[in-house]
């Protein structure tokens, strides 16, 4: 929020522009905040955003924004601001790595390859995070010294599916039903392969990161 909005707690988000990367962890997050409110997807106006979202906050266009590193530092430098409500103690806000069934069941081996591959890129970003930075805005844009700020503040890694998390999850299926963001129930336990956490080396990761999804 800007420091003189006079949004002060969740509830006023109620018709408000509230902008976002649709269809990313902050569809989540926003979900997640409102229901704590009593509100739903249909109590505000989402304005899905992505690259644009920072600009059309600073130009106070939108009345909220789920902001994240690297663009949130932008808005840092620029604005006051001051957050509503806090990722940590509400979503995990975990990143996903997805692979088809079959190709899990039939490829062990190469599926265990890119376990490990995503390992040792998370272990080199942490010892390199300029030179991370640098390949991230040059692939995706941005600035360089955002990026490191947004790399040297996220832990990295990969831990198995928890049951906890599958219960999020579920949790988060629900209510992108109950909000017509999709049209059919899901049971995410049925997505779930347990045997690709024996692929996850739990003392590697130091963040939850999930892997074995499908």
């Amino acid at each position: 929020m800007h420091e003189d909005s006079p949004i002060t707690s969740l509830s006023d988000l109620a018709g408000k522009r509230v902008a976002l990367g649709h269809g990313s962890g902050q569809t989540t997050l926003l979900l997640f905040a409102l229901d704590r409110a009593g509100l739903s997807w249909k109590d505000i106006e989402p304005v899905d955003a992505y690259g644009d979202a920072a600009q059309l906050f600073l130009d106070r266009e939108v009345d909220a924004w789920v902001g994240s590193y690297p663009s949130l530092t932008r808005v840092e430098r620029e604005s006051s601001i001051r957050g509503l409500v806090a990722t940590d103690g509400l979503f995990s806000h975990r990143s996903l790595w997805f692979t088809r069934r079959d190709f899990a069941e039939r490829h062990p081996e190469e599926l265990a390859a890119i376990v490990a591959a995503l390992q040792e890129s998370d272990a080199w970003i942490q010892q390199n995070h300029r030179a991370a930075a640098e390949l991230f805005a040059a692939d995706d844009g941005g600035d360089v010294d955002a990026w490191e700020h947004a790399l040297r503040t996220r832990p990295f890694g990969l831990h198995p599916v928890s049951e906890d998390f599958v219960a999020e999850q579920q949790r988060a299926a629900d209510l992108f039903h109950a909000s017509g963001l999709i049209d059919r129930k899901i049971s995410v336990s049925e997505a779930v392969l347990p045997e690709i956490n024996r692929l996850v080396d739990p003392t590697q990761a130091d963040y939850p990161d999930e892997a074995g999804r499908l």
